[in-house]
């Protein structure tokens, strides 16, 4: 027999999201990686909405993340920057490093900032409209990239100029350290 569908507004899933982090510790950025997820599940992309959460929790169980790391910055250049995720949840430190690099963009019209050391980011099209939404205007011809290194799983950059982001190439050399990898 087939199961029925549960269905719950994006209200309560986010709660229960928010929730279910809190008991596995993660402080105040649980309400941005809930943002991001529940998000990701209205955009359709259920690979990387709530589905992700029993995965998340089997990581968190077996020491591969840590929900309350707090990300530091590395490096702060003019253009560029660096982020280290500590071992978190990458939602949270990737919404920092992309408020950081559309920042960057404004003010020297060309951003980049890349993040090592973080788990799952969720879907890496969350940050990329987070340039579109951010529309870079007066500066119509800024550049904006993110990079995320994670754990050898290399994600394509947000490169927004004229207010509409398309990916970048980008190569990832950092290996995965997940179960089963050295």
């Amino acid at each position: 027999m087939a199961d029925t569908p549960v269905l719950v507004t994006p209200t309560r899933l986010r709660d229960f999201i928010v929730d279910a982090l809190a008991a596995m510790k993660m402080p105040r950025p649980a309400e941005i990686t809930a943002d991001l997820m529940v998000r990701t599940d209205l955009r359709g992309v259920d690979s990387h909405g709530i589905g992700m959460l029993p995965r998340y929790h089997e990581l968190w169980q077996a020491g591969y993340i840590s929900m309350d790391a707090e990300p530091t910055v590395v490096r702060d250049d003019m253009a560029t920057g660096l982020f280290d995720g500590q071992k978190g949840l990458g939602h949270h430190v990737s919404t920092l490093a992309m408020r950081r690099c559309i920042e960057k963009a404004r003010t020297c019209g060309v951003g980049m900032v890349a993040v090592r050391n973080s788990g799952h980011y969720g879907a890496a099209a969350n940050y990329s409209m987070m340039a579109t939404r951010s529309s870079f205007s007066p500066h119509r011809d800024r550049h904006c990239a993110l990079k995320h290194g994670f754990r050898g799983s290399p994600a394509p950059p947000a490169l927004a100029r004229h207010s509409r982001p398309m990916p970048a190439p980008t190569v990832s050399f950092e290996r995965s350290r997940g179960p089963g990898r050295r």
